[in-house]
């Protein structure tokens, strides 16, 4: 098994660098798949007390700009890329946080190249995806990854120079306290979503999104499927926080893909069935030689 670094947090708010098994998991309601991610081991190697694990967290400002959906041939409805949207915004969102970790707050400047095409083009040629016709999975995609190394998540700076492309190298499906399809696997707790999240960066969720669910604009308005006709998840949004209540109630924040401006909106954390989490090995010399590269651009045209 692959190891990872970790960090935690002590009492003097210093990140600590940890050694922790890597474990990987996909969203998928069927069968599991793993790529070296587990999700208890990662919690459990993580020494946070729970007097440092706040009630409230959000990652937002770290996903943004949010990454929307195109429409499908009518102009009006959308295409069916939620989940190929959300795993771009928290491939990004988490090799961002990784990295910033290590080299401070803004150092790694590259945005999530917006249009996506050579991503949903692999995904059709895959057939994996159709547009408006044939939703995926979060681990569909993350196979297609894996089995392409020239495909990844393409990145840019303000001004459109190319920056790096981002592959996880590794991922992990989970599932909710309530989830219907999780089969005994492995479910995660209040707590255990909390240091997730909080440690780990956003992760994307599945969930069965009912005609009430673009209302959910606060906690005290948070989706909880009560006008859902169904279980079965037919949406994918990107986790980026949570909020925990003196009854223990847990909400999650999500950036959605629906709209230039995500929407923010809040789901109720049982309500999900299932997340995906995806990790990435130290690729520090690579970025380096990027901005190498672009200062030598900067220098010859000065």
């Amino acid at each position: 098994m692959t190891e990872m670094t970790l960090r935690s947090i002590t009492n003097s708010g210093i990140w600590i660098p940890m050694l922790a098994p890597t474990c990987s998991t996909m969203i998928s309601s069927d069968e599991p798949r793993c790529r070296g991610f587990n999700q208890p081991l990662w919690c459990n190697s993580v020494e946070l007390s729970e007097q440092l694990l706040p009630k409230e967290w959000t990652w937002e400002w770290l996903a943004y700009p949010p990454v929307h959906q195109g429409f499908g041939r009518d102009g009006r409805t959308g295409e069916g890329s939620c989940v190929i949207c959300s795993l771009v915004m928290c491939i990004h969102a988490r090799y961002r946080l990784q990295y910033e970790r290590r080299h401070g707050l803004g150092s790694f400047p590259f945005e999530v190249a917006m249009d996506l095409r050579y991503l949903k083009a692999a995904c059709r040629g895959a057939n994996i995806w159709r547009p408006a016709k044939m939703g995926t999975t979060p681990a569909r995609v993350l196979e297609l990854l894996e089995s392409h190394p020239n495909i990844g998540v393409k990145t840019e700076l303000f001004n459109g120079v190319p920056g790096p492309t981002l592959r996880p190298s590794s991922w992990g499906e989970f599932y909710s306290s309530l989830s219907t399809s999780s089969g005994g696997r492995t479910r995660l707790n209040h707590s255990e979503m909390a240091r997730l999240l909080r440690l780990g960066g956003p992760v994307v969720g599945a969930l069965h999104a009912g005609p009430s669910y673009r209302t959910a604009v606060h906690p005290l308005l948070s989706y909880n499927g009560a006008d859902a006709t169904d279980w079965a998840p037919n949406h994918a949004t990107l986790c980026v926080g949570y909020h925990i209540s003196e009854e223990d109630i847990m909400d999650i924040k999500v950036l959605d893909n629906q709209d230039p401006e995500g929407p923010v909106l809040w789901v109720r954390y049982e309500w999900f069935d299932y997340f995906t989490a995806v990790e990435f090995e130290e690729v520090e010399s690579r970025i380096q030689a990027m901005f190498r590269h672009i200062r030598r651009i900067a220098s010859s045209t000065a």
